[in-house]
Order: structure tokens, then sequence, then C-alpha cells
């Protein structure tokens, strides 16, 4: 899968995912620090990526509605070890087939997730 990593999340996940075999960009490597919401919503459309983040106005499908071929997931799990989030990024991978993740939002909790396909 092609992900696009947001800022607020740990390159522990990047590097999890690239050793997965995943193809995976971070907006850290590429875009300065203040790229806005709207900015890394394009390039994820543009590259055709499934976004990774934490800020929660990703989870607004009027506003950023997940693209048909890539996707967004939303982790609403803050305050937790960088151990906990990528065990549970593992999980969700393991849990939801490849293409149940294109075109969806996923909006992920410690203890379970939401998948939406608008």
């Amino acid at each position: 899968m092609r992900f696009l990593i947001d800022a607020d999340i740990p390159r522990s996940v990047t590097e999890f995912l690239v050793a997965s075999g995943h193809d995976v960009a971070d907006i850290r490597d590429i875009k300065p620090p203040a790229t806005s919401d709207i900015d890394i919503y394009r390039l994820a459309n543009d590259q055709n990526r499934i976004i990774i983040t934490r800020d929660l106005d990703f989870s607004n499908i009027l506003l950023y509605p997940p693209p048909s071929d890539g996707g967004i997931i939303v982790l609403r799990i803050h305050l937790l070890p960088v151990s906990e989030i990528l065990n549970i990024i593992k999980d969700l991978i393991k849990r939801i087939p490849e293409e149940d993740f294109i075109g969806s939002l996923i909006v992920v909790r410690k203890d379970h997730y939401r998948l939406r396909k608008p």
C-alpha cells in the first residue's frame, strides 16, 4: 500500500511500514513543518496515498473526502506510548484487507476502529 505519514505520527510507524514492504512518504521529509492540511490532502490525492494522521480535521469527510485511489486513517489515540501506537497500526493492517483501505476513512481508537466508505 502507499501511505503518507503526517508529522504528528511517530517515525517508528514509518519505519515499520517501510520494513513491511509498503511505499511510504513522510511529510516531514518532503514539505516544510507548517504544511497545511489541504496541502497534505492534495499531495496524498496526487500520489494515490493513504494519509495516516492524528489530526481530527481529516475525519470530516465534507472537508476531506477519502479519495477513490487513496484513503485516510485518523488515529484517535493520543497520550499513548509510541510502542502502543505502533502495535495499534500493526493490528489494523493485519485485520483489514488491503482493498478496504482504499477510498475509506478509518477512525482508530485504542480498542476498536470504524471504517467508513462515503
